[in-house]
């Protein structure tokens, strides 16, 4: 394993009381990924419930553990097999997981999605999946767990796992992996269950060592996304993140938006925290500092490109947009879209092909409102121009976050309309 490999990051979803606590927990017990205090704690907490291993107390532990940091409403959870380093990244709900994907908070490359065979997929369960298709993770394991409650049965397992393939095909997704699991008990998890001999697929350790991180953003475009501007003794220090393609110093950047004029500069030096020496390269995924040989306004917010791979910017959007709030969305109704480090002001201008996420049916009513789960394709006006490129070229610029005054209510992607072009 390449200890300076960076980890892949695994969002956790899934419907309540479906074993998702309980899948982490065991994935560090059997990835021996605890500390021996973690583990004297894990057993005198299920030895005080008169349980004999109730490893859904670790995560609890963890919990307690970030507790202090207020900003965190997703809770990371570092571990390691062979192969390489992991953070499973567990978020609370639907609502929470969406935020933290939408904003750049977390960088998940891939998901595990957690059934419960008793229960069988549920609206939250649709939902994530939707999600899932929404922010382009593609990589998906889904683990349908308990079958120890339905005595290992293959039939009850191949009936949801044939629903399940439906509903990633309904919302184009590639088929994911679906392992039988019975989590408390170890089954299929570090090792194959003998409990399901029928089962001869991989187990769930097995699937995540064999998930592939995203370096294909590396030969995208370049999409520096500009987050603070730092004084500094000699030259100000632009603050951002790499979302896309590689930076490297001596090489020209073009700022934007663009309206006042054109703002180009060339990069002078690359600095990276803890780096023993300034590094000549940036790379997709890695926040760094950069000094420019011109002297030009530069702000949060902006992103910087190379010439010959631009983004789009303009003051019109189509977003394929999913709504979370109670309250409905409305036509001529104000709100803020949130894109990298971007926030704008934008107005709804028209609201059509509204499809209802629980039942995956269009709905037939005058599109002048969106309701809380459902999805459309919504028109903006916007009074600045947003910086952007359309989700199917490239997401990680292409997904947006709607916000009002209450905080996070929606989320979605770019499109673009019938029958136009990139121009």
């Amino acid at each position: 394993m390449s200890t300076s490999a960076p980890p892949l990051h695994i969002i956790t979803v899934g419907h309540v009381d479906h074993g998702k606590s309980t899948l982490l927990g065991r994935l560090l017990y059997d990835t021996d990924s605890l500390s021996q205090e973690q583990l004297a704690a894990l057993h005198e907490a299920s030895a005080a419930e008169g349980k004999k291993l109730e490893l859904a107390f670790v995560l609890d532990a963890f919990l307690e553990e970030q507790a202090e940091n207020i900003t965190m409403d997703i809770t990371h959870i570092p571990f390691r097999t062979s192969e390489r380093h992991y953070v499973m990244m567990d978020a609370p709900g639907h609502k929470e997981f969406l935020k933290n994907m939408l904003t750049g908070a977390s960088c998940a490359e891939a998901a595990i999605l957690l059934i419960s065979i008793v229960d069988g997929l549920q609206e939250q369960t649709r939902r994530h999946v939707q999600l899932l298709s929404l922010l382009g993770i593609d990589q998906v394991i889904v683990v349908i767990n308990k079958l120890d409650l339905v005595n290992f049965s293959q039939e009850a397992f191949e009936l949801v796992s044939q629903l399940t393939q439906k509903l990633f095909q309904e919302w184009a997704l590639p088929v994911p992996w679906i392992i039988p699991t019975a989590a408390s008990l170890g089954e299929n998890i570090a090792s194959l269950s003998s409990q399901m001999p029928w089962y001869e697929g991989q187990t769930v350790l097995q699937c995540l060592d064999m998930l592939t991180p995203k370096k294909f953003l590396e030969k995208g475009p370049l999409r520096f996304v500009v987050q603070d501007i730092y004084s500094s003794e000699k030259f100000p220090l632009v603050v951002g993140r790499v979302e896309s393609g590689s930076l490297r110093v001596s090489e020209k950047l073009i700022f934007w938006p663009q309206e006042r004029g054109e703002r180009r500069a060339r990069v002078r030096s690359i600095e990276e925290w803890g780096a023993s020496s300034p590094p000549q390269h940036a790379f997709a995924g890695e926040s760094v500092a950069i000094t420019l040989e011109e002297s030009i306004l530069v702000q949060r917010g902006d992103i910087a490109s190379r010439p010959q791979q631009t983004p789009l910017q303009c003051t019109d959007l189509n977003v394929r947009l999913f709504w979370l709030e109670a309250l409905s969305l409305r036509v001529d109704q104000k709100i803020f879209l949130l894109l990298g480090t971007q926030r704008l002001l934008a107005r709804v201008t028209f609201i059509e092909n509204i499809v209802d996420a629980t039942t995956m049916k269009l709905i037939q009513r005058s599109p002048c409102s969106l309701h809380q789960h459902e999805v459309a394709d919504v028109c903006f006006h916007l009074h600045q121009p947003l910086v952007f490129d359309y989700y199917d070229e490239l997401p990680v610029t292409g997904r947006l976050a709607i916000e009002s005054e209450k905080g996070l209510v929606g989320a979605g992607i770019i499109i673009r309309k019938k029958n136009e072009s990139r121009s």
